[in-house]
């Protein structure tokens, strides 16, 4: 059995003020449409929007379906980990299935998109924690809350210069989308390694050595 955590959404309606105050004569369709395909991006290529899944594995079962929540898509496994009565263990997470491999009683996992399954090899009975990486759907009316309460500047960002680079509209500035992009791509780097570094902050204790 796969359980995903829960995460919150907002309509993709709640993401127009700011695009309907800079470009008021544009149907909201447009917005809809470039808001979706910038948040796909940033989820691609920044990782932006994690949740966690839990996997009830059985003896000798190496298969899971694992579809991802409503108006999302799996972009990534991040990382995994198996709890069992030894405690918590570290899962290989491969990109393609392990070949010639002695497993030695540890798992690796890998996921086949097309399939929408999850391979664990070297498997036992346990529970499995994955960090999912997921995007929004490509139909989807919903993005993540993430995007609205942490990236919306981002977002925002490149939808601007998606619609300013359209060609041949009475909109189009080219000067100013490039601008723009230049600046999402570099605020999105920025978010990128914000979201890598999120289990990595906390208190730091630093010994300077002594004070002469």
């Amino acid at each position: 059995m796969v359980v995903f955590e829960p995460h919150k959404s907002k309509p993709i309606s709640d993401f127009h003020a700011e695009l309907m105050f800079e470009f008021p004569n544009l149907p909201t369709q447009l917005f809809d449409y470039y808001i979706l395909r910038t948040a796909r991006i940033m989820a691609k290529n920044g990782h932006l929007f994690r949740c966690r899944s839990r996997i009830m594995t059985q003896p000798n079962v190496t298969r899971y379906r694992l579809v991802a929540p409503a108006c999302t898509e799996i972009e990534d496994i991040i990382s995994a980990y198996r709890h069992d009565c030894c405690g918590d263990e570290r899962v290989t997470r491969c990109f393609t299935p392990p070949v010639g491999s002695c497993l030695c009683d540890r798992s690796k996992i890998w996921y086949d998109d097309e399939e929408s399954t999850l391979h664990i090899e070297g498997n036992r009975e346990g529970i499995y924690y994955l960090d999912v990486s997921l995007m929004p759907a490509t139909d989807a009316c919903e993005l993540p809350e993430i995007l609205y309460e942490k990236y919306f500047d981002t977002l925002m960002l490149g939808t601007k210069a998606a619609i300013l680079l359209i060609a041949g509209r009475p909109w189009s500035n080219i000067r100013n989308g490039t601008a723009f992009r230049v600046e999402f791509y570099n605020k999105l780097a920025e978010d990128t390694v914000d979201a890598s570094r999120h289990k990595m902050l906390g208190s730091v204790k630093m010994n300077f050595g002594r004070v002469l």
